[in-house]
């Protein structure tokens, strides 16, 4: 089914931030973390030299922080970038491919709390199930230039509105870390995306 049966689109939804959980953004102003994923109340496999603190079952306990949390990301990478090479036949995606699909598809963050909390919450559901009805289109480039004037225009057709959903377009690239340890923004490469057409984003 498509993705708005089981998981229909809403207005973004607030996320709740435990207190010890850091939060962007960053010191220049940049959107940190890229996603929030769960990181509290995790049941988890438990090591035989700690007491578990799940009684239905002591080879489980319950744990939080964000070594859960990157299990949590880590977990779901792995789990697509699986996708990406059994059923699409990319065996190589980048970093900043596998990032783009996990934002294209996460629950929307509220906006005034996108700065603190990135772009969305994790929903690797979200993310395969359009890849799977191809509702997803992506493009990986690789870009270099001289200077500091590029652009790349790529074109998209939307034909199918029945299912009336939003078009996300999503825009990742691996940036260096800046050589420059007085520098006003750290980013390096500052890439802008702009929609040219008629279309509901």
């Amino acid at each position: 089914p498509p993705r708005s049966t089981l998981f229909p689109y809403t207005d973004a939804l607030p996320i709740y931030q435990p207190p010890a959980s850091s939060s962007g953004p960053t010191a220049d102003g940049r959107i940190k973390p890229d996603l929030s994923a769960p990181g509290s109340a995790l049941l988890s496999t438990c090591s035989s030299l700690v007491d578990s603190n799940y009684p239905e079952n002591s080879a489980y306990t319950y744990l939080g922080g964000s070594s859960m949390a990157a299990a949590v990301v880590g977990g779901n990478v792995a789990l697509l970038r699986q996708y990406l090479a059994e059923v699409c036949g990319q065996h190589n995606p980048s970093a900043a491919l596998l990032k783009a699909l996990l934002i294209n598809g996460s629950r929307l963050s509220a906006a005034d709390q996108r700065a603190q909390l990135g772009w969305g919450i994790l929903d690797t559901a979200g993310t395969l199930l359009p890849m799977r009805e191809n509702l997803f289109q992506w493009k990986e480039d690789w870009l270099s230039a001289e200077g500091n004037r590029l652009f790349r225009e790529y074109r998209f057709n939307v034909t199918d509105a029945s299912y009336d959903l939003p078009v996300r377009v999503t825009l990742v690239w691996n940036d260096p870390a800046s050589m420059n340890t007085e520098a006003v923004q750290e980013l390096v490469n500052d890439l802008d995306l702009v929609e040219i057409g008629r279309a509901h984003v």
